[in-house]
Formats: C-alpha cells, structure tokens, sequence
C-alpha cells in the first residue's frame, strides 16, 4: 500500500531537517548540539533493533570502531610519556565520530521508510539542499538584521558570541551556527558533489541547469562566508575535466550546455547586481571583495594572495624542534592556560596542529582512518562514483595544510547507498 502523500511530504521534510542538523552539528541554547542529540537518538534506535529484529552491525563498521578505538590506545601512550594531556584530541575526534555513527542511523532509517533503496543520488540531493538553505540564510542574516538577530539568539552563548563578534565587522557572511573554516569544508564537499552530479547522472535539461545554478551559487556565496570553498571549486573541476575528457581536445556536446549554462547563469547574477537597490549596495561590494580578495590584490599589487594566506604562511613556521614531539607529540591540542580561546603552540594548521599532539605516529594514524573509511565506503558505492571519493580524500589532505579536517561525517554519509548500475536522476522523486 502506497504511503500517504502528506505523511511522506512531512517524512521528506523531517529527514531534510535531520541531514541539515547532522551536517552543521548546531549547538544551541543550553549546549545542546543537534549531533549530540542525533547520536543519543541513534544509539537508542540502534538498541531497539539490536533487540527487536536482532541486527548485526557490519563488520566494516566494526572495523571503524576499532580504529577510533585505537586512537585512545595510541593517545593513552602519548600521555604515558608526556605526563601531560587536555583530551580535547580525543573529545574532539574519537567521541564526536562514535556520536557521528550512531547520528547517522536515524537518516538511513528514515531513507529506507520513504525510498526503500537508498541511493548516492538521493542522499546528495539532500546534502546539497542543506547546504544550499545554509548559503541562502548567510546571505538574508547579513541583509535582515532583525532575522539574524534573531536566529543567533538560538545559538549556544559561546558560539553567540563569537558569530557577533565577527559579524560585527560586517565583511563577511556568517551561517546559522556555522561560519569561517568549517564552512568552507562543508561547501568544499558539496561543490564537489554537484560536479559529480552534474557529470555522472542521467539528468534532463531542467535538472542540469538546476544543479549548474545551486553549484555556482554554493560558490559564490561560500567563497563571501569562508575562501577555503575555493579549494573544493577547483577540486571539482577536474570532475568536468574527467568526464568531458578535455585531454583529447574535444569539447563533448554535455560539456558545450553546462558552459553555455554556466555563462548564463552568471550573466543573470551579474544583472541581479547591477539592479540591486543603492542602500545595500556598499554592503555587498564588502562581501564581494572579501570573497574574491585574492583577485582584487593581484590587480592592484600584482600580488596573488590574501591576509589569511598570509598568516597561514607564517604559522608553518611553528614547527616542533625536538624528536620528541615529531615522533609522539606534546600531548595538547588546544592551548593549555586557555584552551577555548587558543590552540597549542599558536598553530592553527590541521597537520601541524596534529603532530604537536600526538606526533607523526598520530598523524599517520589519522590519515589511514580517512584512507580505510574511504576505501569501505567506496567499495559499497558504484565503481563510477569512486573519483568522488578520491576527490573527498584528496580535499581532505589539502584543507587539513590549512586546518584540522575531518570528513568522516560526510564520507559515513554514503556507507549505506544501494550499489545501482548508472547513477540516475530522472525518475528520482525526492
């Protein structure tokens, strides 16, 4: 029997809720995080099966356990011989991915209610549909003051603060409970989603314009929030090279709509900004420059770069200077005397960052756990969707020479897709 069509339009809308919340893990009030409340409702759930119907984790699964599990083993060591330790490494790694594992359990058993099979397809749809409302509201809060007042007085006091502290300066856009680097993570992936979308699936003319203007307005607005979505722009267009196969010099007719697309779109974009009214005007050439700063200097100095490339720079040269720490790190993560105001050693680059906890040991550590879950959730994916994933793993290792990145969250994301032979669009009903 067919499902009511309201009660699956309100199932629709609570999972899109779900993946909104379990993407940005927002804290409000009273320290409550959504990724928190996700993992308590997930582990529940994951009981109630364990009971009722006698579910078995997959071994995988299991593997990924005892990998995070390792994690405490291996820092248990570093303390051992430091003497000294906040844990935050811990708390912020193990602890936040075992809670991601069980906050991921309601999203699969809400797709299976509403679609059956679940498909990398249908999951996408819904990550770039949060990440797009996310860019819409940046970019009302930052016009609206009465609706960014508003749903910053939902947000944790800590994360409050600092959101108005930034915002205050008024040079770029912050989101609803996520701002700076982790945005341009979390707009990194899904630029690099839509690419695969837009490349790989069996889409109409309609759906290819579509995803053509979420993925340029995914960048536009995320480079005004944060200009490490940059990186994920770029990466994603070796997705359009990859597929049109530009190596043999032939434009593929796919390749001639999405650039004719591509054009238009930013051609209408353009013409929204010249008719936009005087008063915000001021307003959004401050955004504009601070997204594209990298563009304004290099045609005023000659220069390509930026003040945040800048300091970046200077912060690669706090590196360790005994063998010591290279090998098993000092044990901090955050720094010591104010660990929620500063990190270890003044470093904010997430490789650096990561050998001045637990050293090199933890640093290959960390880059093989990506590796293995990588390569698990590959495997349960289409062989064609695998550039997606190498992808997602090359992001990885670029953003964390920036800072501390995790895409656990995002690549657990598809450990339960249906392997189906064409990734398809048409038909796909979200």
């Amino acid at each position: 029997m067919r499902m009511n069509i309201s009660y699956r339009s309100f199932l629709k809308l609570l999972l899109f809720v779900l993946v909104f919340s379990y993407i940005y893990s927002i804290k409000y009030r009273f320290q409550l995080s959504s990724i928190v409340v996700l993992g308590v409702c997930g582990f529940l759930l994951t009981l109630y099966t364990r009971v009722k119907f006698n579910f078995i984790l997959p071994r995988k699964i299991w593997n990924i356990v005892m990998m995070l599990l390792g994690f405490c083993f291996l820092y248990i060591l570093v303390v051992l011989i430091n003497i000294q330790c906040d844990f935050y490494f811990i708390k912020e790694f193990v602890i936040l991915d075992l809670l991601t594992l069980f906050a991921v359990y309601p999203i699969f058993v809400l797709l299976k209610k509403i679609y059956r099979v679940i498909t990398f397809l249908v999951i996408a749809k819904y990550c770039i549909l949060a990440v797009t409302l996310q860019n819409l509201l940046a970019i009302l809060m930052f016009f609206f003051p009465t609706l960014n007042s508003f749903l910053l007085n939902l947000l944790a006091p800590s994360d409050l603060e600092m959101t108005i502290v930034e915002n205050a300066y008024g040079f770029r856009l912050i989101g609803f409970g996520t701002a700076f680097f982790a945005s341009g993570v979390i707009n990194s992936v899904a630029l690099i989603l839509c690419a695969v979308i837009i490349n790989f699936s069996v889409l109409s003319r309609k759906q290819l314009i579509e995803y053509i203007i979420i993925y340029l307005f995914v960048f536009l607005i995320g480079l005004m929030m944060s200009r490490t979505t940059l990186v994920g722009f770029v990466l994603s267009l070796f997705a359009f090279c990859y597929k049109a196969k530009i190596w043999r010099f032939k434009v593929a007719l796919r390749l001639r709509v999405i650039l004719k697309s591509m054009l238009l779109t930013c051609l209408i974009i353009y013409i929204v900004l010249c008719l936009f009214p005087s008063a915000y005007k001021d307003r959004m050439n401050t955004i504009i420059r601070f997204g594209f700063e990298f563009v304004y200097n290099y045609a005023e100095s000659g220069k390509l770069e930026t003040s945040s490339s800048n300091g970046l720079l200077r912060m690669y040269n706090k590196i360790p200077h005994n063998l010591k720490t290279w090998l098993i790190g000092d044990g901090f993560y955050r720094n010591p005397e104010n660990p929620t105001r500063g990190y270890y050693m003044g470093t904010d680059i997430g490789f650096v960052r990561i050998i001045f906890c637990v050293g090199l040991l933890g640093l290959l550590y960390f880059i093989l756990f990506q590796w293995v879950v990588v390569h698990y959730v590959s495997n349960n994916n289409e062989y064609s969707l695998r550039f997606f994933f190498i992808l997602l793993f090359i992001l990885f290792l670029l953003l964390n020479m920036k800072g501390v990145t995790d895409l656990f969250r995002y690549l657990i994301l598809f450990f339960c897709t249906n392997s189906l032979p064409k990734v398809k669009a048409k038909g796909e009903d979200i």
